[in-house]
């Protein structure tokens, strides 16, 4: 796998400083999963981070903090019932995905149940819990599919898990992740032959073009 498209420095810099939303967070923690660049990039700006709240004047805290915060720290490496996750880096790779999303499906792409939203088009949204920022979801589109012109009121993260697609901004295949702002309008078209599959992480819906699909758009929760 040759990923070409990366996240912006400005948003690998948002990540490592936990200031991103968790929908936008998922999408770049699965990209860095698997690109060694971005590993790097992000180990810079973790160790840039380190050192400036090195530089700040220590504060005191009540005795009982480090106890409390090893304690949410154990209850989100364990299950409910105590036991370790479920999910075993092991099964993650038979899995075929990202390891940040196999804890969160828990299963394979083949197995997931998709909701069509139009000919070709379907999507799975990925519950983050009460509280999270920005929506989640797994978007398939069957090859030589083209989905509607629109642009974005706010962030979008979009990384391509199989197949690949092409819009104004350039061509997008496994592993690589789409960074758009508010400034983008394009028309994704999917390359002819197999369907794609992408994470996609919203900060916000997105903007149609089109009347009538901005008409139904809350149905289709877009």
């Amino acid at each position: 796998m040759r990923v070409q498209h990366h996240p912006d420095c400005s948003t690998l810099m948002a990540y490592a400083s936990g200031t991103l939303g968790e929908a936008l967070s998922v999408v770049v923690a699965c990209h860095v999963a698997w690109c060694p660049s971005c590993q790097r990039d992000l180990r810079c700006h973790e160790e840039t981070g380190g050192a400036i709240i090195d530089g700040i004047e220590s504060v005191p805290v009540d005795d009982g903090c480090l106890h409390a915060v090893l304690k949410k720290i154990d209850a989100c490496c364990q299950g409910q019932d105590g036991n370790q996750a479920s999910v075993k880096r092991s099964e993650e790779a038979s899995l075929g995905l990202p390891r940040p999303l196999c804890r969160l499906l828990q299963q394979p792409l083949d197995a997931i149940t998709w909701r069509r939203l139009a000919p070709g088009i379907a999507v799975h949204r990925i519950d983050m819990g009460p509280g999270a920022r920005g929506q989640l979801m797994l978007m398939r589109i069957a090859g030589g599919k083209a989905l509607p012109r629109h642009g974005h009121h706010a962030g979008e993260l979009t990384m391509v898990l199989r197949g690949a697609y092409h819009d104004e901004v350039g061509r997008f295949a496994m592993g690589d992740i789409a960074d758009l702002g508010n400034d983008v309008e394009h028309r994704p078209t999917i390359d002819a032959g197999n369907d794609c599959i992408c994470l996609v992480g919203l900060e916000r819906p997105w903007r149609f073009k089109a009347f009538l699909l901005r008409l139904v758009q809350p149905l289709m929760r877009l």
